[in-house]
């Protein structure tokens, strides 16, 4: 099932002549795809506008709100990923056991080639990164399952993307 969820806001604009109030319609293209035998919502929008649908499709369809809930990605696979890459340009590490660090960002060339990623590397647990795949595309990639494509990518070649690359990171059956 595929849809698009729209909805209109009020937006206010600054003129010399005054405040100029407007609707703004969203877009929010949406599809339901299988997934092991779980069903996964995937909307393709920004992760605040993605959110609202989630909700919005959670009532519809459940008569309450949560019924649909948000992935995560295996820490694990996500460093797996980063290392098959062509390129990791970015990598943010989070959790780290250093004391008075919670977060650290590599970015450069290729993180992954660093002594300094050697050097953290166990010290904490992927959060973001930004790389190249083999295949060429230029993703940035969340432990929340939030995917940007850097390169332009039609609703076909976005989905196969997510049906061989994340949902083999999905972790545990949370939702």
């Amino acid at each position: 099932l595929a849809g698009l969820f729209r909805f209109d806001t009020l937006t206010s604009v600054h003129h010399r002549s005054g405040i100029k109030v407007f609707a703004k319609t969203t877009d929010a293209p949406f599809i339901f795809l299988k997934y092991e035998g779980e069903i996964l919502l995937v909307v393709r929008a920004k992760k605040s506008i993605a959110n609202s649908v989630a909700n919005s499709l959670s009532m519809i369809l459940h008569r309450e709100l949560g019924a649909i809930t948000e992935i995560t990605l295996d820490s694990e696979a996500l460093e797996e990923f980063c290392s098959r890459a062509e390129t990791t340009k970015v990598l943010l590490l989070q959790d780290l056991t250093i004391p008075n660090l919670n977060k650290l960002t590599l970015y450069g060339g290729d993180v992954l080639q660093t002594d300094l990623h050697g050097e953290f590397r166990g010290e904490g647990v992927p959060h973001y990164f930004v790389a190249k795949t083999k295949s060429g595309h230029t993703v940035g990639i969340v432990d929340d399952a939030s995917v940007t494509m850097f390169d332009s990518v039609d609703s076909s070649q976005y989905q196969a993307f997510l049906e061989e690359e994340i949902f083999p990171m999905l972790r545990g059956r949370a939702w």
